[in-house]
């Protein structure tokens, strides 16, 4: 995934484009769906039958919304305020980095939420659809507040249960006439409660367009556990990237799910979309590393451990990730499992076998004539010495400064 950081121009600048661009885009579509937001009152819903189609479109573009200024503020973060003493200080920039990349979390998960609710809908793009969804959750929050009153103010408010009832009538005699299977509503022992955001995002990724599958980070995993993880409080060391890295890609994420949002939005609106190959220009997907079967790459398990391994296999989920099967060519991280499956994104290419081969029968006319078992047994050994002398140090310094090293020649043995 291309961040700004990556590109050629200005940094900041190009983080203010990838915040107003998605601003811009969710503007004109909010004024095309010409939805007037009424106050969300107690005994009366902020939509009906025939706008509620209207009105799920319009909350998905205001969280769109929302999210690009939160990329807005970063790039004044980074601008900097040189009259801030303490702004220099590794303290607080250690400090602010976790901080700001908490509430990247934060607009990472809603957004996830919004674009795979949004793919969801386009086998069910009818108001009586949205209008059975949106009242599905209005009984499970009405329900919660009556449950709150009770639990934390000794309450039992006949009111708050009423509307709870009523709303769950509304819900029964609109799922009559649904013309589509609710995939929204999951049958909890006879009473409708919301599909988890495990079955949304799964299923979304299944029907998604590579564009969206990127910007859903091609798993639910990634693109919304990652981030929930960000916003709970724990005590367990963490394995993720560094906050600076973490930043980044989070900059990143936003703005491809704000863009694949509003081309979604525009989509089940039947807008037209000129606007959507400058999306795709201004951040090109890079999601995976191209690894095949005999290629030497290292598997980065935390910042303090990789480890050295050939690729034996590689196969592609449901929802457009990677799954690599290694074997380790070093001690492994766990005795007795000297192969192993990972997701891609944890697995990095460090030497391909046909740019080594080719070195290798350069290095040496003799392993040129050799049988290929023989050749390959050298290109092996090359690795592992490679590895060994040097490389392993190299990347791990990288891992832990967040940055790759550029291109490096790699470290030929005696052969």
């Amino acid at each position: 995934m291309t961040t700004p950081s990556s590109d050629s121009r200005d940094p900041i600048e190009h983080l203010r484009v990838s915040a107003i661009l998605p601003l811009r885009e969710s503007a004109k579509l909010l004024d095309s769906l010409h939805f007037e937001r009424g106050e969300h009152k107690h005994f009366q819903l902020a939509y009906d039958k025939d706008t509620a189609k209207r009105y799920f479109l319009s909350e998905c573009l205001i969280a769109v919304q929302m999210a690009s200024l939160s990329l807005l503020r970063f790039a004044d973060y980074l601008q900097g305020d040189p009259s801030r003493e303490d702004a220099a200080s590794t303290g607080f920039r250690a400090i602010a980095n976790a901080s700001l990349a908490t509430e990247h979390g934060v607009w990472r998960r809603r957004l996830v939420e919004v674009l795979a609710t949004a793919i969801n809908f386009s086998a069910s793009n009818l108001d009586e659809c949205y209008y059975h969804y949106l009242l599905l959750f209005e009984a499970v929050c009405s329900e919660r507040e009556a449950k709150s009153a009770d639990l934390d103010f000794g309450a039992k408010s006949a009111t708050l249960a009423q509307r709870s009832h009523r709303l769950r009538e509304l819900i029964a005699t609109t799922g009559q006439s649904l013309s589509q299977p609710a995939w929204w509503a999951h049958n909890a022992r006879g009473v409708l409660t919301p599909q988890p955001a495990t079955v949304m995002v799964r299923t979304a990724l299944r029907a998604a367009t590579p564009m969206q599958k990127t910007a859903l980070a091609h798993s639910y995993s990634r693109g919304f556990s990652d981030p929930s993880e960000l916003l709970h409080f724990g005590t367990a060391a963490r394995r993720q990237r560094l906050d600076q890295e973490l930043l980044r890609f989070g900059a990143a994420q936003i703005f491809l799910l704000g863009m694949s949002i509003c081309e979604q939005v525009a989509r089940l609106a039947a807008n037209d979309l000129p606007w959507a190959e400058t999306a795709r220009a201004h951040h090109r997907s890079s999601a995976w590393e191209d690894v095949h079967p005999g290629d030497f790459v290292f598997v980065t398990l935390d910042r303090e451990n990789i480890f050295l391994a050939e690729v034996m296999s590689q196969t592609s989920a449901p929802g457009g990730g990677r799954a690599v099967r290694v074997r380790f060519l070093e001690d492994p991280p766990y005795p007795g499992i000297v192969e192993d499956d990972f997701p891609s994104d944890l697995v990095h290419m460090f030497q391909s076998i046909d740019g080594l081969m080719t070195e290798v029968e350069k290095a040496s006319p003799r392993i040129q004539a050799a049988p290929r078992d023989e050749r390959l047994q050298a290109c092996k050994e090359s690795v592992k010495y490679a590895w060994t002398i040097a490389m392993k140090k190299v990347y791990l310094h990288g891992l832990r400064e967040g940055e790759w090293p550029a291109e490096l020649e790699v470290p030929m043995p005696p052969i």
